[in-house]
């Protein structure tokens, strides 16, 4: 009988471990569905503000390019010619390499380089909106940050989900964000420029909403790529990083 007795309670122990094992998975699972549609929620924003940032600018270009060259039309339409097909190449460059340090160091370290250079050359633009500045400021970000941030936001996306319909529908919803970048930015910097009077503002909506992408990603994104398959940050890709790290301690030191 208690032979007996203890096979009941150890089938009954199994069925409760088993029950709980069962529970504490569905749980995990729940927690992981949630922390990917935060990611996902993440990305969205950072699609919008990344729009925001391209298109802010975009109507008032023509006009400061003829501050600095003149109100000659057709060295105007050449020039930003010039600088759309310089971007176009400097993307073609730079994607791939940009898309392997992802795989090798994570997706949000890329995606920070990319909208940290383009904030500097924005503010840049701002300050001192001659040639160059403006120049710079549309030839690199195109490069480094908005088309190349399509293809690591879409590898991030790829790490959270399982199917090609699941993966389908976020990037979807994703090219939608950006849409409604693309219609919003526009007006916000009309908006400001009516307000102010210096079309040179949109490049500070344009600072706005970059700094607001960076926020996104330094306080709201969370790395997708996993540990194991990550290296440390190592050379050039180190480097800004190690050079806040050193101007931080410097201005502690001497504040001390």
């Amino acid at each position: 009988p208690w032979s007996s007795a203890g096979a009941v309670l150890d089938r009954v122990h199994l069925l409760l471990l088993g029950s709980s094992m069962a529970e504490a998975a569905e749980a995990a699972a729940a927690a992981r569905a949630r922390r990917n549609q935060r990611t996902f929620q993440v990305l969205f924003a950072s699609a919008l503000f990344n729009a925001c940032t391209v298109c802010s600018t975009l109507t008032v270009r023509p006009e400061l390019v003829a501050r600095v060259l003149g109100n000659d039309p057709a060295l105007i339409g050449k020039t930003t010619a010039n600088w759309l097909a310089a971007g176009s190449a400097l993307q073609l460059l730079v994607a791939p390499t940009l898309g392997k340090m992802s795989d090798a160091f994570g997706r949000k370290p890329v995606l920070l380089l990319g909208a940290i250079v383009s904030l500097a050359l924005r503010i840049a633009a701002m300050l001192r909106p001659t040639y160059w500045p403006l120049a710079l400021e549309k030839i690199v970000p195109q490069g480094i940050n908005y088309y190349s941030q399509w293809a690591v936001a879409n590898a991030a996306i790829a790490d959270l989900t399982e199917t090609t319909e699941e993966l389908a529908s976020t990037f979807g919803t994703f090219m939608s964000y950006l849409g409604i970048g693309t219609l919003l930015s526009p007006l916000v910097s009309a908006q400001v420029i009516t307000m102010t009077g210096n079309p040179v503002h949109a490049y500070t909506t344009c600072a706005v909403w970059n700094a607001l992408l960076i926020l996104t990603y330094v306080t709201s994104f969370t790395e997708t790529l996993p540990k194991e398959k990550r290296r440390e940050f190592l050379g050039s890709l180190g480097l800004p990083f190690s050079a806040f790290s050193a101007l931080g301690i410097l201005r502690t030191a001497s504040a001390s």
